[in-house]
């Protein structure tokens, strides 16, 4: 995830979400979806989205809570997942 950061950090977006989009995949099915470190990669690609104006067509609709949640309101990495992989 640390080339990833520094990608966008220098302006590489585009070369950063795959590596983000495997960094999840990893942590997911390394860890779990409901770990701090899956939070940590799904914020950075909030980020990224927001720094492309993305953020607006992928969080309502890619990014919205799965019904395993809480209700605190937390991202579906799977779904995160499907769209990276697109």
């Amino acid at each position: 995830m640390a080339l990833a950061g520094t990608l966008m950090q220098t302006g590489h977006q585009e070369e950063a979400e795959p590596l983000l989009g495997r960094s999840l995949a990893i942590r997911v099915k390394a860890i779990g979806r409901d770990h701090p470190d899956v939070s940590a990669v799904l914020n950075s690609l909030a980020l990224l989205y927001k720094s492309d104006g993305r953020a607006a067509l992928v969080a309502p609709r890619q990014l919205r809570p799965s019904n395993r949640q809480s209700a605190e309101g937390a991202f579906d990495p799977e779904a995160v997942l499907r769209h990276c992989s697109q």
